[in-house]
């Protein structure tokens, strides 16, 4: 495993780990139609090299979500 559909962000910074959470769920409007959606939480983390000295810091970018499917 890795982080390997990241070439545009892997150019400018290191992708150094990757976490994905999802969940699939119906939920029933106040009209009481169900609606199925996807909600999603998504951490990567980049890791950026600041300072003449090399030193790198390690950044979290979150991504979340949430998908309803159309009726």
């Amino acid at each position: 495993g890795g982080i390997v559909n990241t070439p545009f962000v892997s150019r400018f910074v290191n992708p150094t780990e990757m976490t994905l959470n999802m969940w699939l769920e119906t939920v029933v409007e106040d009209d009481g139609t169900e609606v199925l959606q996807l909600q999603y939480e998504q951490i990567i983390f980049f890791e950026f090299m600041f300072g003449s000295n090399g030193q790198t810091t390690r950044w979290p970018h979150i991504q979340i979500n949430t998908l309803r499917k159309k009726a």
